[in-house]
């Protein structure tokens, strides 16, 4: 088989995940799942605690709940900070879900 080289735009990386059912307390990022009502500024309004806080979001997307149509999850990973907690039960406020997910450490290669 001819290996093609060149295609990549530069250094790629892989994200691996080791997955426990023991729930971790700490680790340097977090993951929050959580769902808005499908109204204008719900996703504004409930990120909003996480930006006033000054914590670094590092990954979002979302996905159809299949409850109904254009209701979505959103998965938000962030730092795991000073203030994550604070920031967690405020958005509470304007969520219909909020989970967080687990705690973890990044490990670098």
């Amino acid at each position: 088989m001819e290996k093609i080289c060149g295609v990549e735009d530069g250094e790629s990386y892989t994200r691996f995940a080791v997955i426990s059912r023991a729930g971790r307390e700490s680790g340097e990022r977090a993951v929050l799942i959580f769902a808005v009502p499908n109204v204008a500024g719900a996703l504004y309004k409930a990120l909003g605690p996480i930006a006033n806080r000054g914590i670094n979001m590092t990954l979002i997307y979302s996905r159809p709940t299949r409850l109904s149509p254009w209701d979505y999850y959103f998965v938000v990973e962030v730092e795991a900070g000073e203030g994550l907690d604070d920031a967690v039960e405020e958005m509470k406020r304007y969520t219909t879900m909020l989970k967080v997910a687990g705690r973890y450490n990044v490990i670098r290669i």
